[in-house]
């Protein structure tokens, strides 16, 4: 109704941007036409606020989305920070391992010198021994050889002082 009062008046004209075209003056349109034309310029409208709205949500979604996004890469920053500092820890233990595998190995070839050095000188000893064992064994052959000796030169009875003496003179 109000439509109507605004339509009668001469100095009102509607000029609506469609691909730059100007629309037809209201006058020359029918009352029907006008309808239809009110009717789908509506639907449009309405469409176009639901093609608004759909394109709002996908606009939040997609801020959401960014800011996942941005979070992502913020964590993986954090875990390519994390990585790298686990790797420089990984490569000096590894360093430290290697340091002490090589302090060990020289380690073992020292205790395996000692033992070298232990048996020649077990070897040894048991030559030397055996070598004072024979040798204290001819000596004392020999210092009873002397000593029955000595005693045979004797004549007669020997006394224990003078046997004592003989014994004190043999080296």
């Amino acid at each position: 109704m109000n439509f109507l009062k605004i339509l009668k008046k001469d100095q009102f004209k509607v000029l609506v941007v469609d691909d730059y075209k100007e629309l037809p003056d209201f006058k020359k349109i029918a009352v029907p036409d006008l309808k239809q034309y009110l009717i789908d310029a509506y639907s449009e409208v309405q469409n176009l606020k639901g093609q608004n709205l759909e394109l709002e949500e996908k606009y939040k979604k997609s801020l959401e989305y960014k800011q996942l996004y941005e979070a992502a890469l913020i964590t993986s920053d954090e875990f390519k920070k994390r990585d790298e500092s686990n790797k420089t820890k990984i490569n000096e233990l590894r360093e430290n391992l290697e340091q002490l595998t090589q302090r060990n190995l020289e380690l073992l070839e020292t205790i395996n010198e000692y033992k070298i050095n232990e048996m020649e000188l077990n070897k040894k000893e048991k030559e030397i021994k055996e070598l004072i064992k024979k040798e204290s064994i001819e000596e004392l052959d020999k210092y009873k050889e002397n000593l029955i000796t000595k005693i045979e030169n004797t004549k007669g009875n020997i006394s224990k002082s003078k046997l004592f003496n003989i014994i004190r003179e043999i080296k």
